[in-house]
């Protein structure tokens, strides 16, 4: 079960980085709505995908898992 959590884990990480560059572009452009936007994405994305990433990898160490990097 280590191996696919944290290939999970991993995942998630990438889809954490991925939301958090696309609210940093939504800020960037500075439109009307952009910053409104950027803020939903990383409150209800980003903050919530991080918060499951330290979650797992809590997950993960508590098995006894040797994680190669650091998930976050």
């Amino acid at each position: 079960m280590i191996g696919p959590l944290t290939e999970v884990a991993l995942r998630l990480r990438f889809v954490y980085a991925a939301s958090v560059t696309a609210a940093l572009a939504l800020r960037a452009l500075n439109g009307e709505q952009d910053a409104e936007v950027a803020d939903c994405l990383r409150m209800g994305v980003c903050d919530t995908l991080g918060q499951q990433v330290c979650q797992l990898k809590a997950i993960l160490e508590g098995l006894g898992a040797k994680l190669a990097e650091p998930l976050r």
